[in-house]
């Protein structure tokens, strides 16, 4: 059986996500989480792990064993970057030189970020056409699924179909931030210059996701009763994360 490599691009609901992974292939050897710097560039130190999930790029393939299946999110580039910024900023992990939102979409934390890890290509000053040419055949002739975080409940519903899992993906959010300041319009024209071969490339993925979903379409009522049992899961799961740490004393 092939591999699972989720691509943990940042600010993309890949905490969330990440919960799924770990029920789902828990029976199956558990997931191998590559998140270290070291281990992004040269490779987990397991290499046949069920499934992989990091901040890795395209190109980690190179590193496990077998067959592998890439799957990942993407979301609205603008978003996406001011989003990315200030979570920076709230976890006082932005660079002490970075002092405005312009600034950070030149640095590599900023820099058309999602083109880079679904390229593979990190080094993109002068090659954002390459890299753009790139992505968009990794995500047509390699990514397994791939859909905008914007439509996640969905996705995650086409996702159990398509790749056959046998739990339902119910999830907390993690990782939210619902206070961030406010985009003004000039900052948003500045990401949507700035941006623009990675608002392609969205665009790309968008129209993707679109030919997925209707070919075969889930009906309004599954949609629906997913939101019911995964809020009736939220509720009920930190009751039994408590049980379950009493029971362990």
């Amino acid at each position: 059986m092939a591999c699972l490599l989720f691509m943990h691009i940042p600010k993309t609901a890949g905490t969330s996500f990440r919960q799924i992974l770990v029920r789902q292939y828990r029976n199956l050897g558990g997931i191998e989480a590559v998140y270290d710097p070291d281990a992004v560039k040269t490779g987990p130190r397991r290499k046949d792990a069920p499934a992989y999930v990091g901040h890795y790029r395209y190109g980690f393939h190179q590193f496990v064993n077998g067959p592998v299946r890439y799957v990942s999110f993407m979301r609205d580039p603008i978003r996406h970057s001011w989003s990315h910024y200030h979570f920076l900023i709230e976890m006082k992990k932005l660079p002490g030189h970075i002092d405005s939102f312009p600034v950070f979409l030149q640095h590599k934390y900023g820099n058309q970020l999602q083109l880079r890890f679904l390229s593979g290509i990190e080094d993109i000053d002068g090659r954002e056409q390459e890299a753009l040419e790139q992505a968009k055949k990794n995500v047509d002739e390699h990514f397994e699924f791939i859909a905008p975080m914007e439509h996640f409940d969905e996705a995650l519903l086409l996702m159990k179909r398509h790749l056959n899992w046998s739990r339902m993906p119910f999830y907390h959010r993690a990782n939210l931030r619902p206070n961030k300041p406010k985009m003004s319009p000039e900052e948003r024209d500045r990401a949507g210059q700035h941006l623009k071969e990675e608002m392609e490339l969205y665009a790309h993925v968008l129209k993707k996701y679109e030919e997925l979903r209707s070919a075969a379409p889930l009906s309004a009522l599954s949609l629906r009763l997913f939101h019911l049992y995964n809020r009736t899961y939220k509720a009920l799961d930190p009751i039994y994360l408590s049980v379950r740490r009493l029971w362990r004393r």
